[in-house]
């Protein structure tokens, strides 16, 4: 998407609606906060045509969007990559399987796009590691690559690691009193970065830190991040591991939870069932615009969390809303094109699906 077409779409929303964000210094806060809410933005229902996926999905976990082809992840099937046409929207290839060997996976969390290019990194959390992905290989060889880093070292574990422009893996994950921690090209371990976790100060931060869990995704040049954290409705946005805006709403709830400690001393945060809520879902990116992929549902709305996408909501690299965009019930996972053309949807009920949106009318 070119920064044409970004002003263009702000200007559509503009024509519906004056967004009423405002920004504000919220307690314990360095950075003013953006502060909206979601009926003071324009929303666009799109209509989307379904990937032809036949019995291929058990769980579509993750998925990102190549030049040619839209790779997705599944966690309760097997092969566990799965690879369709953007063209026609047909399975083509798939490949790999859960295990401890050379191009199995312990568990899958996520998958990290490169721009330009039918390729990615697989992450394995449970290997703490990332697999690259060659897409055009997996469909004319059927074949995985032997080239995987592992995210070694640091004090906590990976969550949602991302490239950035100067080659190093920055990652969310355990690490107290950071947001990140950064990796070499080789994977080895550099140091940690970024604030320390939101939420009570008197709190511990690696409690904090577990409970304000985010994912994480860069801008295709690598130049900026945004994290959008799942207990909470709460984004940040970085350029580099510098934290320039914090965005809340819609809806401006922080995680429910208590502190439990065993007998041994073991220290963990139990959440409340009556009030947890789910925040953000996912968020995929352009070089120009964020699509966050909110819910707000509660666990009596939700009580699988298999179908707890609300809607997605768009911003600018700056935290300003747009506008709202409307895909039907319980969407889970999302990822856009490069040139923000085109939007894919994940879903898990009542079976799964992947469905792709034309966002073209938008431009």
């Amino acid at each position: 998407m070119s920064a044409y077409q970004a002003v263009r779409l702000w200007g559509i929303a503009v024509a519906f609606t004056t967004a009423a964000a405002c920004s504000s210094q919220l307690p314990g806060e360095t950075n003013p906060a953006v502060r909206f809410t979601a009926d003071t933005l324009a929303a666009i229902q799109l209509q989307g045509q379904a990937l032809e996926t036949g019995d291929s999905l058990g769980m579509p976990y993750a998925l990102i969007v190549g030049q040619n082809y839209v790779l997705v992840a599944d966690v309760m099937g097997e092969p566990i990559l799965n690879i369709f046409d953007r063209q026609h929207g047909g399975w083509v290839a798939s490949g790999g399987k859960f295990g401890e060997g050379p191009r199995e996976f312990g568990g899958l969390r996520d998958i990290i796009r490169i721009p330009g290019r039918d390729a990615a990194w697989v992450f394995d959390f449970a290997g703490r590691s990332i697999q690259f992905v060659d897409m055009d290989s997996l469909v004319l060889n059927r074949s995985l690559s032997d080239r995987r880093l592992l995210l070694d070292g640091g004090p906590g574990d990976p969550y949602s690691p991302v490239w950035t422009a100067d080659s190093t893996i920055v990652s969310s994950g355990t690490y107290g009193s950071n947001h990140f921690a950064v990796f070499a090209a080789d994977g080895s371990f550099l140091n940690t970065a970024g604030p320390a976790p939101p939420g009570d100060e008197e709190m511990s931060p690696l409690i904090r830190r577990r409970v304000y869990s985010s994912v994480l995704r860069a801008s295709p040049n690598g130049k900026k991040i945004v994290a959008a954290y799942d207990r909470s409705d709460r984004l940040e946005i970085y350029e580099g591991t510098e934290l320039r805006h914090v965005v809340r709403g819609p809806d401006f709830f922080e995680p429910a939870f208590t502190v439990r400690v065993s007998a041994n001393g073991y220290v963990w945060p139990d959440y409340s069932e009556d009030e947890y809520r789910y925040g953000y879902e996912d968020v995929t990116v352009t070089d120009h615009l964020i699509f966050a992929l909110y819910s707000g549902k509660t666990l009596t709305e939700s009580p699988t969390g298999e179908d707890n996408g609300s809607y997605i909501i768009v911003f600018t690299w700056d935290g300003q809303p747009i506008l709202v965009l409307q895909v039907g019930n319980g969407p889970q996972r999302i990822a856009v094109s490069e040139d923000g053309r085109d939007l894919y949807v994940a879903y898990w009920l009542p079976t799964p699906l992947i469905k792709r949106y034309s966002m073209t009318d938008l431009m």
